[in-house]
């Protein structure tokens, strides 16, 4: 059989208050649809152990309902109550390994309040009790409620509950934003819950805003980048966008911050100051190929002025691997992007690439783009003989000879880069492409 095991951070996980020299452990565990609870503290011991759909009267005295196949077993401090249902509905109590009965004496109601006060703390028939709230008192009573809850499970479940009622108002809906990262510490409960959260409410400026402040809350990279992620399949505002790159620069992760900034780029327009924000984030990533990548996406998505080139070209200068620095050269000069004005500073980049065979091809490529000035065309001869290959350096000159002006300026510096080459049968071939 197929089994999904959901287990929590809280999940075996013991916490040290050192402060108070107390120790407590809780650990909540699911499993195809068997829920179980155990904790232990300086109080005593706690064990609840249950399945099927559980509600609680409206006074919460007493059990209402259990599914016909379901249990409940609660045991503390030794004492014990397990609860079912027979085949007519009835609810059946079991006390401290009692006979199986309906009615229960005073002191067996006192214990079994208090049984179910505590089991509403760890979440036992939580769907249920948030309904019967949020009918009761609306989404106001839930948020008061949901503080009162012992995990940070709990109170995603109570959250999650009024999101999906899709009735909230745009104040409601950022009252929670706000309150999310107050009412949980985990990371994973954050982030579910944030996903959640519905494109109609994001539309609201102030609960959009309120939202990023959740996300920003969360140090895992993988949650942050996810929760984030929601958010960008709408055009943002600019201070949301300014928001946005905020918490990219926060992630570690080279590949999620990679991420997100490729997600913000595909739908929104940067800002000159965020343009340059875009640029410091990219500059954190370590690994050259998502570093490239949003370089790429910088490119594909922008309209770069002249002094923007000059960013991007120093910021692919930081990329070691000649392939992926010569992919962001190759996508710069792709469609004549490049203005004369980073000519020369495009070249000195060009010039850093190491591999002999990518550095001839975005040679050739720039060969290939709309160069007026005659000072670039040399420039651009001369640079050829830095490549090391006669094979790649003569296929470089062969295709620019096709295409250089025919200026005797020109000639002259294609002439001393074909003497360069050390092949006799490249230097033949070199030579003869020169009209």
């Amino acid at each position: 059989m197929k089994k999904t095991i959901i287990t929590y951070f809280l999940t075996a996980c013991t916490f040290l208050f050192c402060a108070s020299q107390k120790t407590t452990s809780y650990t909540s565990h699911s499993e195809n649809g068997q829920h179980s609870i155990v904790i232990n503290d300086d109080n005593g011991s706690l064990e609840v152990k249950y399945t099927g759909d559980i509600s609680f009267s409206d006074d919460e005295t007493a059990i209402k309902s259990i599914s016909q196949d379901g249990y409940l077993k609660y045991k503390k401090n030794g004492k014990k109550i397990v609860v079912t249902a027979d085949a007519n509905g009835q609810i059946m109590y079991e006390i401290n390994n009692g006979d199986k009965k309906s009615t229960l004496s005073a002191d067996e109601k006192t214990f079994l309040t208090e049984a179910i006060r505590v089991m509403i703390e760890y979440g036992v028939g939580a769907r249920d009790r948030v309904e019967r709230i949020y009918k009761k008192g609306g989404s106001k009573a839930v948020m008061n409620e949901t503080k009162n809850m012992k995990s940070d499970y709990v109170k995603s479940l109570y959250l999650e509950y009024l999101l999906e009622t899709n009735t909230l108002s745009a104040n409601e809906m950022t009252e929670i934003a706000n309150d999310v990262h107050f009412f949980l510490q985990s990371d994973f409960e954050k982030g579910k819950l944030l996903k959640k959260f519905s494109a109609k409410y994001l539309s609201n400026d102030a609960t959009a805003q309120a939202y990023l402040g959740a996300v920003k809350s969360i140090n895992s990279d993988f949650e942050k980048a996810n929760a984030v992620k929601a958010i960008l399949n709408q055009p943002l505002t600019q201070e949301q966008f300014s928001e946005v790159l905020e918490v990219a620069k926060s992630i570690n992760s080279d590949f999620e911050k990679s991420n997100v900034l490729k997600e913000a780029l595909t739908n929104n327009k940067m800002s000159t100051a965020q343009f340059s924000t875009v640029l410091d984030a990219t500059a954190d990533i370590h690994s050259d190929f998502e570093k490239a990548n949003v370089l790429k996406s910088v490119l594909a998505n922008t309209k770069i002025s002249s002094a923007q080139f000059s960013e991007v070209l120093n910021a692919t200068s930081g990329i070691h691997s000649d392939f992926e620095k010569a992919n962001v050269l190759k996508e710069i000069l792709k469609n004549d992007k490049l203005p004369e004005a980073q000519f020369t500073e495009t070249l000195s980049v060009i010039s850093s690439v190491g591999s002999d065979f990518e550095k001839a091809n975005v040679l050739k490529q720039l060969a290939g783009s709309d160069i007026k000035e005659e000072a670039h065309w040399i420039s651009l001869i001369s640079s050829t003989e830095k490549v090391s290959s006669d094979f790649e350096k003569s296929n470089v000159l062969t295709d620019i000879a096709a295409k250089m002006p025919a200026s005797e300026n020109v000639k002259s510096a294609y002439m001393k880069a074909a003497k360069t080459i050390s092949s006799d049968f490249e230097y033949g071939k070199t030579i003869r492409a020169l009209k």
